[in-house]
């Protein structure tokens, strides 16, 4: 029974020998600047970026996959590979310079798109009171989720009905965000280097996600949009974001990647009516605001 070591050692060994038989097949057919630049040890930057083992064949499987569609992708658009170089911050003008300077420019640059992520989460936290509840009941949310399903067996038919409805319309964290994306725009934080970084750091983590080439490109050189760039994805990529931009919420719990976001609505929508409170980590639920008396069987919030 191969152990979890020898599977890494084995996926590793599989990821480098498959990309570095991709240069060796590719590299004489083309002498412009992205065949020549993107060696192996370049590839694999965009992989090692992401601050993750590879951990299984399967996993280097498909990160082969995604390496080769960034490789046709670079070397088909004449002038995209240049282009991606300047945003990422490479300044030399030789060969012998750019590789020097491409793969510890190509780890940040993946790693930042997490940091970037993770400030806009902070944003949101402090200019929007509806994400607040994610940094303060994250850890609380499956417990929550259950106490507001038990709630609802006591409640006026009226607002349990509403309570049931409401978050049930949003399919993708971007239908949540847009609205509060407008009006405090996200992709102020850095523009273009925060989008391609993003992207990027999507791209290279959720093997879910799928682009077309001309896809790849256009999010490789910043020119999505935040809340566009969430539409597109897979429920497993706005697991992975929402982990990003909430630090703490469970994992196990993003197996289902768009229950916190129902969860976080349905609360938003009980504090706004007044019906409940959410005050330094408890919820309190204000039976008199819901114009029935405190049933005596109902249990105390988690």
């Amino acid at each position: 029974m191969p152990t979890p070591m020898t599977k890494r050692v084995a996926a590793q060994y599989l990821l480098k020998r498959e990309v570095s038989a991709l240069y060796s097949r590719s590299r004489l057919a083309s002498h412009n600047s992205a065949h020549k630049e993107l060696t192996p040890e370049v590839l694999l930057a965009f992989v090692e970026g992401r601050g993750k083992r590879v951990a299984s064949v399967k996993q280097a499987l498909d990160l082969v996959k995604k390496i080769k569609q960034l490789w046709e992708a670079f070397t088909t658009k004449k002038g995209a590979w240049d282009d991606f170089k300047k945003i990422v911050g490479v300044r030399a003008d030789s060969l012998l310079g750019a590789l020097k300077e491409l793969p510890s420019k190509i780890q940040a640059f993946v790693k930042k798109g997490k940091d970037f992520l993770e400030k806009a989460g902070d944003y949101l936290v402090d200019k929007v009171p509806l994400f607040q509840i994610y940094s303060e009941a994250r850890g609380k949310m499956p417990s929550l989720n259950a106490y507001l399903l038990k709630m609802t067996e006591y409640l006026p038919p009226k607002i349990s009905s509403a309570l049931k409805k409401v978050g049930k319309g949003a399919t993708s964290l971007a239908e949540v965000l847009d609205e509060y994306v407008r009006k405090h725009p996200i992709a102020s934080l850095a523009g273009t280097l925060a989008s391609s970084a993003i992207f990027a750091a999507i791209w290279m983590n959720v093997t879910e996600v799928s682009w077309d080439l001309a896809d790849i490109l256009r999010g490789f050189l910043g020119k999505y949009t935040f809340a566009e760039l969430l539409k597109s994805l897979p429920e497993a990529g706005v697991g992975f974001v929402l982990t990003l931009l909430f630090p703490g919420l469970p994992s196990a719990y993003l197996l289902n990647a768009l229950l916190p976001i129902t969860v976080a609505l349905r609360l938003a929508w009980m504090v706004g009516q007044k019906y409940v409170s959410w005050e330094r980590g408890s919820l309190e639920v204000h039976w008199d605001k819901i114009g029935v008396d405190p049933p005596t069987d109902f249990p105390a919030p988690s």
